[in-house]
């Protein structure tokens, strides 16, 4: 904290305390009216019965939602034929419902001079278009709708397609498979029927779980729940306010980590050496790096997780499906954080969500409670930024936004060389190995771009120590990382 921020201390106490005694009362009742209507629909397995609260999409059917997703490819070769990519995407998103210009493909133009190449490590969001920008910053600049923004370079230079999908109504991973089917039907692999929201249905087993959790403990959670949150939020609005010493202004903010395929398949090799799950020592280093550049540790990691394949009919073992099946089990963070209470959190949230026989339980099902009864219900994690959501996530100024796809694939033909995307709430840490290649994607609403980059150079000096054959835990790098209880250790 700076010395200006030390000064405006008292200011931003007594602001904060205004904000609460002003918003607490009103989010409180916004969650009881929440639940206790929606109870009286159902329990939670019935509400989020196909996995989602909206109705199934497609012509003549519910309309998706424009906007809301914002996310980076690049590509190592241009797209061939603008009018074919325009028909491809506007046809596919007819599909869920959108048309006319809810759906739009803007093409970008450049000098010549600008011929950017690959980068891989630790790298800027702008590296491969316009200085000081973002993918989160152009859409929010320019509105959230549904639509693709190109900037086609010549083979062997990155061409570069932000898009921005229904994240409102569907899913981060669904987002994903939005996309990976736009490419497979550019590349004419023929279409698919991927639009699955409202399709699906919980597996009777998974139902019986969740109905056996009290809906009276889960409103007796509510007060406490959302005092933190809004508590939260308060403190983020007054930090951020000028005339607190605030830089006047959340800004979303994201620093990079790309790994090539050869990197990426040598740190899954060194981290199973450890009994590691990739998982654990991404939301580690994030942990680690939140830590350093705040001086403490996150209060939780909210785990993002689309459970259609576990906890849903019918199977879907490729994982492809567009709809909604987002849930948000939390990890508790106990400091010291170690890599090996990071696999046991990881191990615990395979456990809670089980395998449709033996779960959900726990973490997860207390998730499905808060998404069925919180005042929204859908999309891709805009529903847990309400403070009424009945979580302690604390979402704008304690907690680590996790999100692992895992390993993915679009078609060859495309040749990605990286995805990104990323959610900007307090940190996020957005990660996914596509055709081999593993990204991450960090993010913040609150800590500026000097923030997000120290945060993401000390995950990056953590994980490139594991790569290095070293203990970060017991040798730490240059980066200057060092464990609350370990000052004693060589």
């Amino acid at each position: 904290m700076g010395v200006l921020s030390w000064l405006c201390l008292p200011l931003r106490v007594a602001f904060y305390l205004l904000l609460m005694v002003i918003m607490y009362p009103l989010f409180l009742l916004i969650g009881l009216l929440s639940a206790v209507a929606k109870r009286c629909k159902g329990d939670a397995s019935t509400l989020l019965e196909t996995g989602s609260s909206t109705p199934e999409v497609g012509p003549g059917k519910g309309t998706a939602s424009p906007g809301g997703y914002f996310a980076q490819v690049v590509l190592a070769k241009p797209f061939d034929s603008r009018s074919k990519v325009e028909s491809t995407f506007k046809e596919l998103l007819a599909e869920c419902g959108l048309s006319g210009d809810q759906v739009t493909v803007e093409w970008l133009e450049e000098d010549g001079s600008n011929k950017k190449k690959f980068q891989y490590g630790a790298i800027g969001p702008d590296h491969y278009h316009e200085p000081g920008s973002n993918w989160v910053k152009v859409a929010l600049k320019k509105g959230e709708h549904t639509r693709l923004r190109i900037l086609n370079r010549a083979r062997g230079e990155a061409t570069v397609m932000q898009f921005f999908t229904p994240g409102n109504s569907f899913d981060g991973s669904s987002n994903f498979n939005l996309m990976k089917e736009f490419f497979s039907r550019y590349y004419g692999k023929g279409k698919r029927d991927v639009f699955m929201t409202g399709r699906t249905t919980l597996k009777p087993k998974c139902a019986e779980n969740i109905k056996a959790y009290s809906f009276c403990a889960f409103l007796c959670r509510l007060p406490w729940n959302v005092l933190l949150n809004t508590s939260a939020l308060c403190w983020a609005l007054v930090s951020m306010s000028s005339c607190c010493g605030g830089p006047g202004a959340m800004t979303p903010e994201l620093a990079l980590i790309n790994f090539d395929k050869e990197t990426s398949t040598r740190l899954a090799a060194k981290l199973k050496e450890r009994g590691i799950k990739p998982f654990a020592a991404m939301a580690w280093a994030a942990v680690q790096g939140y830590y350093k550049w705040t001086g403490r540790y996150p209060a939780r990691i909210i785990q993002q997780c689309n459970l259609q394949r576990q906890l849903f009919d019918p199977p879907n073992p490729n994982r492809d499906w567009v709809g909604d099946w987002l849930f948000a089990p939390l990890q508790e963070v106990k400091p010291p954080y170690t890599l090996e209470l990071a696999n046991q959190g990881y191990e615990k949230l395979m456990a809670d969500i089980g395998d449709g026989v033996t779960g959900p339980s726990d973490t997860v099902v207390r998730a499905f409670q808060a998404k069925a009864y919180g005042p929204m219900s859908a999309g891709a994690a805009a529903f847990e930024a309400p403070p009424a959501y009945n979580e302690p996530t604390r979402i704008f100024s304690s907690s680590i936004f996790f999100n692992n796809y895992g390993p993915r694939s679009i078609v060859d033909e495309a040749e990605v060389v990286h995805w990104n995307w990323a959610a900007p709430f307090d940190l996020g840490c957005n990660c996914i190995q596509v055709n081999g290649c593993t990204t991450m994607a960090f993010a913040t609403m609150l800590y500026g771009l000097e923030g997000v980059q120290a945060i993401r150079d000390h995950a990056y000096g953590l994980l490139q120590d594991i790569l290095d054959g070293k203990d970060p835990e017991l040798n730490p790098s240059g980066y200057g990382y060092k464990l609350l209880d370990n000052s004693d250790k060589p």
